[in-house]
């Protein structure tokens, strides 16, 4: 794991790169900066049409499916903060947790012999949040129909 890569994607991640004034300033928040860049990813504007095309498809396939749009959406979005790293997908996937735990959300890692373990409880929520985010391309097209 780089040190320039992991750098690239704290910054990615932290509060501090929200740059959205009277917002709370968290990855959790819709108008953070990377979750807004996340959502230009997801509707082609990184890719291109087709990628767009591809993404509407599988939202679409998988909407009601959470676990199988869970797994689909934690890809892309290591895809799209690995883009913007100049790094690999699955090397930044491995990377989130941690960097989430540990240097954006500050906790503190478990002593007493535990293993290292990440907030759960915020991933969750941010994966929930992405999740949401994946939704929004076709939300309308499936509630109408």
């Amino acid at each position: 794991m780089s040190k320039e890569l992991r750098e690239a994607i704290t910054s990615r991640l932290s509060d501090s790169y929200s740059g959205t004034e009277g917002y709370d300033k968290t990855i959790l928040d819709s108008n953070h900066f990377t979750r807004r860049m996340f959502r230009c990813w997801l509707d082609g504007s990184y890719r291109g049409a087709d990628h767009y095309y591809q993404n509407c498809s599988v939202v679409r396939i998988h909407y009601e499916d959470d676990k199988n749009l869970l797994r689909w959406v934690k890809m892309e979005f290591a895809s799209y903060l690995a883009y913007e790293g100049n790094g690999k997908w699955n090397t930044v996937a491995a990377m989130i947790p941690r960097i989430l735990t540990f240097c954006v959300w500050d906790d503190q890692p478990y002593f007493g012999g535990a293993p290292w373990s990440p907030n759960q409880v915020k991933l969750d929520q941010l994966c929930a949040e992405l999740v949401d985010d994946a939704r929004d391309l076709v939300r309308d097209e499936i509630e109408a129909a």
